[in-house]
C-alpha cells in the first residue's frame, strides 16, 4: 500500500535560500554556499512566480531556505526519476553539480547559519521524529547528520496526537514560540517526519526612533482601499536604487553584522512589471548599483504570517512523481511505496523599530497510509544616519503602497525570506495550519 509523505515548510519572519546578489567578488571565494547560489535564487523566483499565480491580491512570505532544505534532504533520500525531479525543481542539473556538491552547498548554510554568537542572531536545526525501530538506512542518518546536523527522536505514532504535541513542541521551542501547532493531524503508520527550523532575529545597524512613529497614516492597498496603520520614520543616508526600466525604487537596510533586508517600492500601477521581472540577475543588478543619497525613509510597523499547501504548487515546478504511487524514497525508508502527500509551509514576519524577527518550521511526514494524490562585489551597507541638522532631503521614500522585500545572509550567500506586502493590516495567513489534513 502507497505511503503517504506529508510535507510541511513553516516559517516565521526571515528566512534562507541561496542567491547570488552579492556580487562577482563574492561569488570567486568559492565557498561551497556560494556556488549552489545561483540555482537556488532561480528557485525563489520560480516558486514566487508560482505563488502569486495561485494567491493573487494576498501578502506573501514564505522562508526558500526551509522550502529548499527540506526538498534537499529528500533528495538523498530520494532514488531515480523521483531525485532528478527535486533536484530539478531546485534548479539544480546532476550533469553540471553533483548531489556531492550540492550538500556540500547546504552543509555551509548550516555552518553559516549556526554561528554561536553572531550578529544577526541566526540558527537552522533540523529533527527527524521516528518511532523506535524504524530508524532510516544509516547512509541517510550519517548524511543528514553530516549535512544538516540533523537529531533524530522517537516518537510515538501509535498516539498520533502525543507525537504531533512532540513535534509541535520542538518547533515551538526553536522558533522562540513564533511557530504554534504547525503540525497538521498525523496518524499512527506516521515515521519519520522531517522538521527544519530556522530563525532569525536582526537588529538594524540605525534602528528607527520609536518615538517619531505615526500610528496611523494610510496605506494604498488599491485604488478603492486604503487602511490605517503604524509607520515608521527615519532620515539619513541610505543605500538605494532608482530603477526606471523596471518601474521601482529599492532601498538597502542593514542589520547588525553581514546582512539586511531590501524593501522595493514598485511605482504607482507598477507592482506586476516588476514581479514579472524579478530575477537573479536583476537583483544582482540592485546590489552592485545602489548609491548612497539623502532620502526620508517611511516604512510601515507591522507582522504577518502566511500558510501555503505547496502539494497544490510543486508539482507545477516539475515535482511530479513525489506525490503519486511512482515515488522512491527508497534512501529514506524501507516502508513500500512511501509518497508525499501534503506539503505545508508557514511564516511569519515581525518589522519593528529595533529590527526584524522571523523563523521557520518545514516538516515531512512518511506515514504507511493510501497515496497521496497531486491536488557580485558589492554588499549590504548601512544608511548614514542624520546628525540631527536640517537636510534638504531629495527623497521621501513612502512604502504607502504594496511592496516587496527580500531578506539576506551575506556570509551563507543566502536568500532567507522573501514575500509580498499588500495590505500591512492583515496579519493572518492564507490557510490555517490546521487545515487540510
Amino acid at each position: 500500500m502507497q505511503s503517504p509523505l506529508h510535507l510541511w515548510p513553516m516559517s516565521v519572519g526571515l528566512w534562507a535560500i541561496m542567491c547570488p546578489v552579492f556580487g562577482a567578488a563574492v561569488i570567486s571565494g568559492n565557498l561551497p554556499c556560494h556556488d549552489i547560489g545561483p540555482p537556488n535564487v532561480d528557485f525563489v523566483f520560480k516558486l514566487y512566480q508560482r505563488l502569486i499565480s495561485k494567491t493573487p491580491n494576498r501578502n506573501i512570505f514564505y522562508s526558500p531556505v526551509g522550502i529548499s532544505s527540506a526538498l534537499a534532504t529528500l533528495s538523498f533520500g530520494a532514488r531515480s526519476d523521483t531525485q532528478t525531479q527535486i533536484l530539478e525543481s531546485l534548479q539544480f542539473h546532476l550533469t553540471e553539480m553533483s548531489l556531492e556538491e550540492i550538500l556540500e552547498g547546504y552543509q555551509c548554510i548550516q555552518s553559516a547559519l549556526n554561528v554561536p554568537g553572531a550578529l544577526p542572531d541566526t540558527k537552522i536545526g533540523s529533527a527527524l521524529f521516528v518511532a523506535p525501530g524504524a530508524l532510516p538506512p544509516p547512509a541517510f542518518i550519517d548524511k543528514a547528520v553530516d549535512v544538516f546536523g540533523s537529531e533524530f527522536i522517537y516518537a510515538d505514532f501509535l498516539d498520533p496526537k502525543a507525537a504531533k504535541r512532540q513535534i509541535d513542541k520542538y518547533i515551538k521551542e526553536r522558533t522562540l514560540g513564533r511557530i504554534k501547532d504547525a503540525t497538521p493531524r498525523l496518524d499512527n503508520c506516521t515515521s519519520p517526519v522531517l522538521v527544519s527550523t530556522p530563525l532569525i532575529e536582526g537588529q538594524w545597524a540605525f534602528p528607527f526612533d520609536g518615538n517619531q512613529t505615526t500610528e496611523k497614516m494610510d496605506f494604498f492597498v488599491d485604488d478603492r482601499t486604503v487602511v490605517k496603520v503604524p509607520v515608521m520614520y527615519q532620515n539619513g543616508q541610505f543605500n538605494f536604487y532608482r530603477d526606471e526600466d523596471v518601474a521601482c525604487t529599492v532601498v538597502s537596510k542593514t542589520f547588525v553584522g553581514l546582512s539586511g533586508v531590501f524593501f522595493i517600492l514598485p511605482d504607482k500601477g507598477k507592482l506586476k512589471q516588476v514581479e514579472e521581472n524579478m530575477s537573479g540577475e536583476l537583483l544582482l543588478k540592485w546590489f552592485d548599483n545602489k548609491v548612497p543619497s539623502d532620502a526620508e525613509l517611511y516604512v510601515p510597523k507591522f507582522s504577518l504570517s502566511t500558510t501555503y499547501k505547496l502539494e497544490e504548487i510543486l508539482p507545477d515546478l516539475g515535482i511530479e512523481d513525489l506525490f503519486t504511487q511512482r515515488a522512491d524514497l527508497s534512501g529514506l525508508t524501507n516502508q513500500s511505496g512511501a509518497a508525499v502527500s501534503k506539503v505545508r509551509h508557514s511564516a511569519t514576519l515581525e518589522v519593528k523599530e529595533d529590527g526584524l524577527i522571523a523563523a521557520g518550521s518545514t516538516s515531512t511526514v512518511v506515514s504507511s497510509g493510501l497515496a497521496g494524490t497531486r491536488p557580485a562585489p558589492s554588499t549590504l551597507s548601512p544608511p548614514v544616519h542624520s546628525d540631527g541638522q536640517k537636510t534638504n532631503y531629495q527623497e521621501a521614500i513612502h512604502f504607502n503602497r504594496p511592496f516587496l522585500m527580500g531578506v539576506f545572509h551575506e556570509t551563507a550567500f543566502t536568500t532567507l525570506f522573501w514575500g509580498k506586502v499588500i495590505n500591512p493590516a492583515l496579519h493572518g495567513g492564507l490557510l490555517d495550519p490546521q487545515d487540510g489534513v
